[in-house]
């Protein structure tokens, strides 16, 4: 009796054990629940020699499991050829190579130079005007340099945007993220959850907001001219400046922004649906792919991360489609909307 007894409390423990089992397992297989800015998985470069001098390589057919989850239906198709196009895109290596580094060699050699020449010129006044000299050359290489960091920048926004049109279809956005100041292989490849749908929609009602601002407003030099002719009606014209302004701050520098509260509102005044305009949605679709690069890159920085709730803040954020983080539409309208170059700085890059 006593073995029979303990024979049937081990079969009931083993049930036990084998129906905790099935829990977990079923608990494990539970679908998860993504989310806008939600992290996926990071991509290091391939380890090689001569990383002062050579870019980073990736291996195009190694696809990391996290983006192989039954949940994001990624193919490895499409992240080979994303790859690929970053791998063959000179801006891509241009980047990598010089963006962080190309300062640092001019001030050395500078130095390099000035040190000769101190050693070589004769004291005096001739010492005094090659050092004059000196200064505004490299002055001027210091401008040429930050001018032409801005330019990789820029490209490289335009790789990162041509790359995520691959990748938007499986609701994924990537950035990339340069960590090394004397190594080019120090890069990162981060991958996101992004559905830009909704963001699509709001920019392009914006865009539409814009566009009817710019039909309505009068031509003041079109009603001056036609009041010194003595004529009654003035043709008015709609011009394209706003859109090319909107074009022109899609490459402008990564900020640090501070958003409003209240911009949602400015898109709630029209009343036209922007379906009946695909040249707006596609457009929108543009700036916000342009501007997905920087966004990202600073969402990994942690920097558009929203107050904690023990700060006490006097205009509270607005949250859209990124309960984390300001949204990709909010971060493309303040850069792209809110907060516009000067003309100046338009015409240079």
């Amino acid at each position: 009796m006593s073995l029979e007894s303990n024979s049937n409390n081990d079969s009931n423990e083993v049930s036990m054990v084998e129906g905790a089992g099935r829990q977990s397992t079923s608990r494990d297989k539970s679908p998860r629940i993504l989310e806008n800015g939600q992290w996926l998985a990071t991509v290091k470069p391939l380890d090689k020699c001569c990383s002062l001098v050579t870019p980073a390589t990736f291996d195009p057919e190694c696809i990391p499991s996290e983006l192989l989850a039954d949940d994001l239906h990624f193919s490895s198709h499409d992240y080979t050829m994303t790859m690929e196009f970053l791998l063959n895109d000179s801006r891509f290596s241009c980047y990598i190579i010089f963006y962080r580094r190309i300062l640092l060699v001019w001030i050395l050699i500078s130095l390099i130079v000035f040190i000769i020449l101190a050693i070589e010129v004769v004291p005096g006044l001739e010492l005094f005007g090659t050092a004059i000299v000196w200064l505004i050359i490299m002055a001027v290489g210091i401008a040429l340099c930050l001018y032409a960091k801005q330019r990789m920048d820029r490209k490289l926004g335009k790789v990162i945007a041509a790359a995520n049109q691959i990748l938007m279809k499986h609701k994924i956005l990537m950035c990339m993220e340069d960590q090394g100041t004397r190594s080019c292989h120090k890069i990162s490849l981060h991958f996101y959850f992004y559905d830009i749908s909704q963001c699509v929609y709001l920019l392009a009602k914006r865009l539409l907001l814009e566009e009817t601002k710019s039909k309505a407003k009068p031509d003041t030099s079109a009603q001056m001219s036609a009041e010194r002719n003595g004529s009654g009606t003035a043709v008015l014209s709609a011009t394209d400046a706003d859109a090319a302004e909107i074009a022109a701050a899609a490459a402008s520098d990564e900020v640090v922004i501070a958003m409003e509260a209240d911009t949602d509102a400015i898109v709630g005044d029209v009343a036209e649906d922007v379906s009946s305009h695909p040249r707006l949605v596609l457009k929108a679709e543009k700036l916000i792919l342009q501007q997905s690069q920087h966004y990202l890159r600073s969402v990994s920085r942690s920097l558009l991360n929203f107050p904690p709730p023990t700060v006490i803040v006097r205009m509270p954020p607005t949250v859209r489609h990124c309960k984390t983080c300001y949204c990709l539409c909010q971060f493309t309208e303040e850069r792209c909307f809110n907060h516009k170059p000067p003309k100046w700085y338009r015409r240079i890059c």
